[in-house]
């Protein structure tokens, strides 16, 4: 069976709220607060920068640089966070960076609630014992057209997981940056206001190995998130 080794990687996340947070305008800085709230995960005063200004404020954000764990982006009316060419070792701390920033969140600003979360995970891999082109063929999915030398066609599955309230797609074709590899995406999105990150981390990266090894793949340096 062929291995994957992911050679790049990326992880995002996206949550949405129902309406702006305008109370983090007031009182005390949200940069203060998100200090607070990081700095077990071992941030300084160095880690944290503003943008905007105060007659845009769709254009106001503060981010806070997480070292390995990644980087976050507080906005009025949403947060976004993303990790770039993680290991193994920092994936099960992922779930607890969003729960502490969530939290916060529910105790700062009034009446709050999330629209919808949103998690993508990209990942470009090398292939053992076979190649992009081979793999692609073997999966049967043929072109309507001719136009030259046959690569191999990638794959969409779309479904929604009753057990984790979300709907879900995988995506996998041939990858630009990695010669002869495959490229490997898992979308996650959640229209709930509260949901368990721990849960949803352990759930969906299982069911990304699971299909993954339904099309008859491995992956290396499987990691458990607990």
């Amino acid at each position: 069976m062929p291995t994957l080794t992911v050679n790049y990687n990326q992880l995002s996340y996206a949550g949405t709220f129902v309406k702006p947070a305008f109370d983090l305008l007031g009182g005390k800085p949200p940069g203060g607060g998100l200090y607070d709230v990081f700095s077990p995960f071992g941030i300084g005063l160095h880690s944290i920068s503003e943008e905007g200004a105060m007659n845009s404020p769709g254009s106001l954000a503060i981010n806070i640089y997480l070292a390995s764990l990644g980087s976050f982006k507080l906005k009025l009316d949403g947060v976004e966070w993303k990790v770039i060419n993680f290991n193994d070792e920092v994936i099960p701390k992922f779930p607890d960076v969003l729960k502490a920033a969530a939290d916060w969140l529910r105790s700062s600003v009034s009446n709050f609630s999330f629209k919808s979360h949103v998690f993508i995970y990209n990942g470009h891999c090398a292939m053992s014992e076979s190649n992009s082109k081979e793999f692609l063929l073997s999966l049967g999915h043929k072109s309507p057209l001719i136009l030259g030398e046959e690569l191999g066609n990638g794959l969409i599955h779309n479904w929604f997981s009753d057990e984790l309230g979300a709907s879900i797609q995988f995506m996998l074709d041939r990858s630009t940056p990695v010669k002869n590899g495959l490229f490997v995406q898992f979308i996650i999105i959640s229209d709930k206001d509260d949901v368990d990150y721990q849960v949803l981390s352990e759930k969906g990266y299982g069911i990304l190995l699971e299909e993954l090894k339904a099309l008859g793949l491995d992956i290396e340096g499987e990691q458990e998130i607990k």
